[in-house]
């Protein structure tokens, strides 16, 4: 019996981030191969194992995907080269993730000789990546037969590890004419400053500028819980906006003043309701004031960021601060990538800097000719791109830009908001920005074309004279929440 099977590749060079290489002709044509790269991750892998992952609910049906992670080595690029491991412009070795894409998710099995086959083809396309600059178009890869012997002594059967499936709502493409309904409006008797959905899909956090938080079901609309008001200080700063849950939806941390002294950072139990830990900073003042908070990807680290320019890396585990990275001017956002523990700080003078969080210091510094402060950063799934939004400079109704991590270029200038943008969100897929902006309007934006494709209103009435303050996404993709300063959260449908 013999099974098709297409050879992939994930990889990066020195200017572009981890990116699909290779796909599957029929991946490309469905116009999806960055789900190989959301779906292939992990850690090298030893020799004679591999990793095989299911990926359910695509639009063309369920799939598999069997790969390795090797190093990456300079004869790969050069038939000459030796066996140095190839580095990034950051110094970081690079891996290969390289695979096999098989239909449906029964087992197969693959052994050592496939995968030293799939190295083979996809070299050439690797050699011909590592030089780019610019993101080239995926490369298409044909199909083979797929021989189903478990007896080789050739070629013995390698040691698979099964990892968690990915599942994927169908991304069908929204065009112009398509709208987004409204699902529900809450309203809350104060000014709400910034929204989240949990990871599970069923609650989401309310944050106010004063601070008042509170957790609503998404199943009947109702409130769940909120936070004790009285513990803190209420004060008139109005740049603190910040929350967000956890990796794993048990934690949602935020920033308070607490007694009157100190600009702490709160983690919050969501199913005890109860404070798990206040990690302490720096007693009031508004030059120390915390303006935003991020957790890492495996849910290890909290990221806090205050007005000082001070960002502050908390340990979840031990309550301890692990690190203190200073940046050079005061920080208005923050975000984790999905990848190699890098942050990014967007700041006041319209900079955004990136630190890698395992040495503790800075890689780089970019600078938007656009921005004269950055107000919101978010990567994508992969951390290969990222939306920056803010305050335009001297380009009147720029306030929305889209960059490449690996090669520090922009890749879109988006333009329609009349003021400045005050959150941006990725949709799961990264086929969707959402952006909500001063002037009272969220827009949808087409990642790869960075054309708009819809404007959602505020208002029924057509009035947008509330200003957004926050957008998210759930983790489907199907829902998409908006907040205003007039303490109203609209949740959105396609």
């Amino acid at each position: 019996m013999s099974i098709e099977a297409w050879p992939f590749l994930v990889s990066r060079n020195p200017y572009l981030d981890y990116r699909t290489i290779v796909a599957p002709d029929f991946i490309c044509a469905a116009g999806i191969p960055n789900l190989l790269a959301r779906a292939a991750d992990g850690e090298l892998t030893d020799p004679g194992h591999a990793i095989r992952r299911k990926i359910e609910g695509s639009e063309f049906g369920d799939f598999s995907i069997v790969f390795r992670v090797v190093q990456a080595l300079e004869e790969y690029i050069n038939p000459e080269g030796g066996e140095n491991f190839l580095k990034d412009s950051f110094g970081r070795e690079i891996y290969l993730l390289e695979g096999l894409v098989i239909k449906g998710t029964n087992h197969v099995s693959i052994t050592n000789e496939n995968l030293e086959d799939v190295h083979t083809q996809v070299r050439l396309s690797y050699q011909k990546f590592w030089d780019c600059i610019d993101v080239p178009p995926v490369e298409p890869s044909s199909h083979f037969y797929l021989k189903t012997n478990e007896s080789s002594e050739v070629s013995p059967l390698l040691n698979i590890e099964e990892t968690q499936p990915l599942k994927v709502s169908s991304n069908k493409k929204i065009s112009q004419d398509t709208s987004w309904k409204i699902e529900r409006k809450l309203s809350f008797d104060f000014r709400v400053s910034s929204i989240a959905f949990s990871p599970s899909e069923k609650k989401i956090a309310v944050r106010g500028y004063n601070p008042f938080v509170e957790i609503w079901s998404l199943s009947d609309y109702k409130r769940i819980d909120s936070v004790d008001n009285k513990l803190i200080f209420v004060n008139d700063f109005d740049h603190d906006r910040a929350i967000v849950f956890s990796p794993n939806g048990k934690l949602i941390a935020f920033s308070a003043i607490q007694s009157a002294e100190c600009n702490n950072v709160l983690l919050w139990n969501v199913d005890s309701w109860q404070e798990e830990s206040v990690f302490k900073g720096r007693r009031v003042s508004p030059a120390s004031r915390i303006h935003a908070v991020a957790f890492s990807k495996d849910g290890q680290l909290l990221a806090s960021a205050s007005k000082d320019g001070t960002v502050k890396l908390w340990d979840i585990s031990t309550k301890e601060q692990y690190a203190s990275l200073q940046h050079q001017n005061s920080i208005c956002a923050i975000a984790f990538s999905p990848k190699d523990f890098i942050l990014a700080s967007g700041d006041s003078k319209g900079c955004v800097e990136f630190w890698d969080v395992n040495s503790k210091k800075r890689l780089d510094i970019l600078q938007s000719k656009e921005f004269s402060s950055v107000n919101s950063i978010a990567f994508n799934f992969n951390g290969s791109i990222l939306a920056v939004g803010g305050d335009g400079g001297w380009t009147e109704g720029k306030h929305l830009e889209i960059w490449d991590v690996g090669s520090k270029k922009v890749i879109h200038f988006l333009v329609g908001h009349s003021d400045p943008v005050n959150s941006v969100a990725f949709s799961p897929n990264g086929q969707l920005l959402a952006s909500g902006s001063k002037d009272g309007s969220v827009k949808l934006w087409d990642v790869n074309s960075g054309e708009e494709i819809l404007t959602i209103s505020e208002q029924n009435e057509g009035d947008s004279s509330s200003k957004i303050t926050s957008v998210a996404f759930s983790s489907d993709g199907q829902l998409l929440a908006s907040s205003n300063v007039d303490g109203i959260v609209t949740i959105w449908r396609p």
